[in-house]
């Protein structure tokens, strides 16, 4: 789990996005996975990023998705 999610103890660290790409780097590096293919989904996509920019040597590849939700109410045709 990330810092702060999950079953993981919110302790009042630092819960920035560096602090997450870091904590997924050094993730990787420990285990001696790199270079990965690192992917992120929502908030996750900007860690990957993150990761990808400040440890290029540990990204083979990188995919991240952001998809902002929408009001489905929105989608509906109006009603003349």
């Amino acid at each position: 789990d990330q810092r702060g999610h999950g079953t993981s103890a919110y302790d009042g660290d630092n819960f920035s996005l560096g602090a997450f790409a870091a904590d997924a780097a050094a993730l990787i590096d420990r285990l001696g996975l790199g270079p990965a293919a690192v992917v992120g989904h929502s908030m996750g996509s900007f860690v990957a990023r993150k990761v990808a920019l400040a440890r290029p040597d540990l990204v083979d590849r990188y995919s991240s998705r952001f998809i902002q939700e929408s009001n489905l109410y929105t989608l509906r045709p109006q009603r003349r």
